[in-house]
């Protein structure tokens, strides 16, 4: 299972230069194209490689799945000492690793291995814990999980506001945002579950089917939006390249499910 999952880390890594280049055929010049810049993605998917191999040692060692759970709260908590002034890495990793791992984002390193990973090992403990829980009611396998994250939050904010020490308060802060992100999440997950039970579809899970096509097309809305593209050309040229850009996706996605089809096709071929 970690062999797989690796795989898909190194696919989804792949992929992260290929949404970069995928720009090309929208009329960029590649000259233009910041093929350095960490992202979401670059992120996303060392993380899962990361998530894949500390599962295979956890289960190696007999760990239990609170490692995951505890992992992401250190995550949360005290990656502010990463990027301590006393902790500098320039010269003592190759730039290109030590911007995933105390990158800026005036550096272009939007995203970093601590505090991201978090959330990927927040998921795989959420997992654990629904899969153990009873099958129509998983939720309440994570009721303890609410007030708990909902506690540290609230130290975190409290450690923020009555902490003179400039690096105690950055931790008290990010203890309290992050926090309180997971907290979001797993409610969130709650709300599509219930949803999917008592309306009959789910949006999450039709999202996470193809997971691929949902962040392509958020993130090219956020480039345009967030980033005020629109602001510096007009709607009709922001338009038009958004347009261009979902036909790139959904043209990519379809060659790419055909593609799968035929192998298996081939492999049952060879199998029969």
């Amino acid at each position: 299972a970690a062999g797989g999952f690796l795989k898909r880390s190194l696919l989804l890594f792949f992929l992260a230069f290929v949404y970069k280049g995928i720009d090309i055929l929208a009329g960029v010049n590649w000259r233009y194209i910041r093929w350095w810049e960490i992202d979401v993605l670059n992120v996303l998917s060392l993380s899962l490689g990361i998530v894949a191999m500390v599962d295979y040692i956890a289960f190696r060692l007999g760990w239990g799945r609170r490692t995951f759970l505890l992992l992401a709260l250190f995550s949360a908590s005290f990656h502010p000492l990463l990027f301590a002034p006393t902790l500098d890495l320039k010269g003592i990793l190759p730039e290109m690793v030590r911007l995933y791992i105390q990158g800026t984002q005036e550096e272009c390193a939007w995203f970093t291995l601590l505090p991201y990973t978090g959330y990927s090992f927040l998921g795989g403990w959420m997992a654990l814990r629904l899969l153990a829980g009873d099958t129509l009611k998983p939720f309440l396998n994570l009721k303890r999980a609410y007030l708990f994250l909902f506690a540290l939050a609230a130290a975190g904010w409290s450690l923020d506001y009555f902490s003179g020490d400039p690096l105690a308060s950055e931790i008290g802060a990010k203890t309290f945002y992050f926090n309180r992100a997971y907290l979001y999440l797993i409610l969130g997950m709650h709300g599509a579950f219930l949803f999917q039970r008592y309306v009959g579809f789910g949006p999450l899970l039709i999202i996470g089917t193809y997971t691929m096509v949902g962040y392509w097309v958020h993130a090219k809305i956020i480039f345009l939006w967030y980033k005020d593209f629109h602001l510096q050309c007009s709607l009709t040229t922001a338009s038009w390249l958004l347009f261009k850009v979902y036909v790139e996706t959904f043209l990519i996605v379809f060659l790419w499910a055909a593609f799968k089809r035929r192998r298996k096709l081939r492999q049952r071929e060879v199998k029969g």
